[in-house]
């Protein structure tokens, strides 16, 4: 793709350059790699341990799960119940990950009424954008 002479890359900006175009394009080398190195230099694997904890403290209980939901039916929450994470199963981390972030705010409440810990968690910026982060790289591509 980036071959000096006959790369993809290279072809490009020569027609763009026999085309009269000034702006300047710059070459990348397997976008998706830099993303992966982005994802393990992060190290999300504390924030992903947090997440399971606190979805297996709701749900493995059948008290909190019944509680759980009852709040979410009160706020009318979009969705009325977390999904267990399966270590076997790829697809099971972005579906637990993404109903984990659309109820962040009922699960907060609900840890804080309980006194759960985790519920620091659900409250600090940076590690919600961690979490966001951890979502966006195991969704669907």
């Amino acid at each position: 793709m980036t071959g000096k002479k006959k790369g993809a890359a290279s072809l490009l900006v020569r027609h763009c350059e026999a085309a009269g175009h000034t702006q300047p394009i710059h070459k990348v080398h397997c976008i998706i790699h830099q993303e992966s190195l982005c994802f393990k230099s992060a190290n999300l694997t504390d924030v992903m341990s947090v997440v399971v904890k606190v979805v297996n403290s709701i749900l493995s209980r059948s008290l909190n799960h019944r509680q759980f939901q009852a709040l979410t039916d009160e706020v009318n929450a979009h969705y009325g119940d977390l999904l267990y994470f399966c270590e076997v199963r790829c697809l099971s981390h972005g579906a637990m990950l993404s109903r984990v972030c659309d109820l962040q705010q009922e699960i907060a409440t609900f840890l804080r009424q309980k006194n759960l810990p985790g519920a620091d968690h659900f409250s600090n910026p940076q590690w919600l954008a961690r979490l966001a982060l951890l979502r966006y790289h195991y969704a669907p591509k």
